[in-house]
């Protein structure tokens, strides 16, 4: 009977083990740091405890060198980030190992990924984000013809790359 006992008991313990890693939530952590350098309009080098890292937005992407609008989404963010601190929250890492993920302008409680969308500066990544609320505003930039979106029929980066002929 003990036996028995045990392995209901191990069975159950095993179940409610893979329960739980299966709830567990998507890769995620934050951190505080200083922008350094605007690199893009959607990817930033931030100081944070003495080291160097390359933040890529989630979520959305903004336009390459050669396109339209690339100097106003870099002076945007810019503008932005270099008033104070900011938070990182990394969804995950990319193929490079740069951090992705949402940038808080702390001083001013404002989401950096969600204002260049607000202001027509960068596409919603509808195929890689969860969040429905960017749609929601580049739907507004779109109608209202704010930034990139006052051009007939923009570009997103990810077509222009093929159009160069990158990857």
């Amino acid at each position: 009977m003990t036996r028995f006992f045990h392995a209901i008991l191990w069975f159950i313990l095993f179940f409610v083990a893979v329960s739980a890693s299966a709830a567990e939530p998507k890769f995620s952590y934050s951190f505080n740091g200083t922008v350094l350098d605007v690199l893009e309009g959607d990817l930033l080098s931030i100081l944070h405890q003495g080291k160097r890292i390359k933040v890529r937005l989630s979520d959305i992407d903004c336009p390459e060198v050669d396109q339209a609008f690339y100097n106003e989404a870099m002076k945007f963010s810019a503008i932005l980030v270099y008033s104070g601190p900011v938070r990182i929250d990394v969804k995950e890492l990319d193929e490079q190992g740069r951090a992705v993920g949402e940038v808080v302008l702390l001083d001013k409680r404002l989401n950096l990924n969600k204002e260049l969308v607000k202001a027509g500066l960068a596409w919603w990544q509808w195929k890689k984000s969860d969040d429905s609320s960017y749609g929601e505003l580049e739907v507004i930039a779109r109608e209202m013809k704010i930034g990139l979106w006052k051009d007939k029929n923009p570009t997103p980066p990810w077509e222009f790359h093929i159009k160069k002929g990158g990857s």
